[in-house]
């Protein structure tokens, strides 16, 4: 709705159980390993460092997370992330720069188990402008990224990163993402042999509730997230209940220093 930014919108094709992809969203820890450069040093900085603590609760719509900068990922202020039941997800946070804010919107439609496609709105304030993507068409941005066709870009001998994928330039970061996860396993991974880190907790409470509403639906029941009242189905900003998450979100519109 807001137009004192820019909005870019794109749609990706990609691989694998449409839920594998959502996790490995909500997943932000990831970012310091997977999209890490020069590996072979920094994974030793990365270990001597604080964990990050994540917080999180289920909403109305979901789930709310709040990542904080203990790790070398985060920015100066925290990243905040939210589960929108049944596919959605959305992270809010600073831009590369540290500076305007950006929200990243993303949908995981499922095709079938072992495909899905990926819709994404990405809204930053400041830059030239409101509407899609400055005036362009959406379009498929995975065209312009690496694919499993061609290794997902991995080059091992000459790129020091967990991957062997280049973390610059930015475009290289969506293909990291895909490589993470269509090599989980095709077409649905088999999650009876992972092994759940301290920070899967999220990942854990997400499947919960998707398994919830299976049972609800089951039952005869809605599941959560399913609006029928057509006085209550309209335009949802999403905000949290962190006071500085609303700063950091709408200072802009409300013209608070």
């Amino acid at each position: 709705m807001r137009e004192d930014g820019t909005r870019r919108i794109t749609w990706y094709p990609i691989t694998g159980g449409y839920l594998q992809h959502v996790e490995g969203a909500l997943d932000t820890v990831r970012g310091a390993y997977l999209h890490n450069g020069s590996w072979s040093t920094n994974k030793h900085d990365l270990a001597a460092l604080p964990k990050p603590n994540i917080d999180f609760k289920e909403t109305a719509y979901g789930l709310w997370q709040r990542g904080d900068k203990s790790h070398a990922d985060m920015s100066e202020a925290p990243i905040y992330t939210y589960f929108i039941m049944p596919a959605g997800f959305l992270r809010l946070g600073a831009d590369a720069g540290g500076g305007d804010t950006q929200k990243i919107q993303s949908f995981y439609l499922p095709v079938d188990d072992g495909h899905c496609a990926r819709f994404e709105v990405t809204f930053q304030t400041g830059g030239s402008g409101g509407g899609p993507g400055g005036g362009r068409p959406p379009h498929d941005g995975e065209l312009k990224y690496p694919k499993a066709s061609d290794d997902f870009g991995r080059n091992y001998d000459g790129v020091d990163s967990i991957s062997g994928i280049p973390p610059t330039p930015r475009g290289y970061f969506r293909a990291q993402d895909t490589m993470a996860t269509e090599t989980q396993g095709f077409p649905v991974v088999d999650r009876t042999t992972e092994h759940l880190g301290a920070h899967d907790f999220i990942l854990t409470a997400m499947r919960m509730m998707i398994l919830m509403g299976i049972s609800d639906v089951r039952n005869g029941l809605d599941p959560k997230h399913v609006i029928r009242d057509p006085q209550e189905n309209g335009i949802v900003c999403i905000r949290g209940e962190d006071p500085l998450e609303f700063f950091r979100a709408e200072r802009e519109a409300l013209g608070v220093g």
